[in-house]
């Protein structure tokens, strides 16, 4: 599958972390309470990792409890 945009909607409370992916594929496949991970993203390299909380077919979109968030980290010069 091929995310087009990752947000997040609550970063501020990490205890209930929730992310959206939108998709450019159907999210008919997927059902709540699946493990879903994402990434690495092109730039960033992020990897979101979490459990399916909602499934929206109109816009394609699925709702995660974010459980790992991942990015590459530089090391300071």
């Amino acid at each position: 599958m091929t995310v087009d945009r990752i947000s997040f909607k609550s970063v501020h409370h990490p205890e209930s972390c929730r992310v959206e992916l939108h998709l450019q594929q159907s999210v008919g496949d997927f059902s709540v309470g699946q493990a879903v991970a994402a990434g690495p993203t092109p730039l960033s390299g992020l990897v979101v990792a979490g459990t399916t909380e909602a499934v929206d077919d109109t816009s394609n979109t699925l709702i995660l409890d974010v459980a790992q968030l991942e990015a590459p980290v530089e090391e300071p010069e």
